[in-house]
């Protein structure tokens, strides 16, 4: 528990809450990107972490902070964060808030932005990140989707909200 009293979780504890993150997984040989959704209580925590994978963390409910060692960002429903492969960073929640996050493979991916990127998050790109993560999709019709959801990915300027605290 966290001075908070709300728990602090590992990636691994997360991916194991949600059937719908396992089930993604079996399908992530094919696919280009991975859906998981992450309910966060309030003081939710993902400690320190890098994954394989590129990934766009994005708060389909409540607000998502994401630490690097560079900088903060908060993140409301309206904007998404790509974290580049490798980086390592810790995400939080002060209130419920759910994360729908995808993880994209880089040999796969057109992208690649070498710093965290805020993005738009606009309406279409949630139904596109629901639509990948709905029912099982054939490789065609995944593929298709997977190119509209990187065309629609559009730095925000001035994304960046506070630097990090030095020290």
């Amino acid at each position: 528990m966290t001075d908070a009293g709300a728990a602090a979780m590992t990636v691994a504890d997360a991916a194991a809450m949600t059937d719908a993150g396992a089930a993604a997984m079996t399908v992530a040989d094919a696919a280009a990107m991975t859906v998981a959704t992450f309910p966060m209580a309030a003081g939710a925590r993902f400690d320190w972490h890098t994954h394989v994978d590129h990934q766009l963390a994005w708060a389909s409910a409540g607000v998502l902070t994401v630490v690097t060692a560079a900088a903060t960002w908060v993140l409301p429903p309206t904007r998404a964060l790509w974290i580049p492969a490798r980086l390592p960073h810790e995400t939080l929640s002060s209130g419920q808030a759910t994360m729908r996050t995808l993880y994209i493979r880089p040999d796969l991916c057109p992208i690649s932005w070498p710093e965290p990127t805020p993005v738009a998050a606009r309406q279409l790109l949630a139904e596109l990140i629901a639509y990948l993560d709905s029912e099982p999709l054939d490789q065609q019709r995944r593929a298709r989707a997977e190119a509209v959801l990187v065309d629609l990915l559009e730095p925000v300027p001035n994304g960046h909200y506070r630097s990090a605290p030095a020290g």
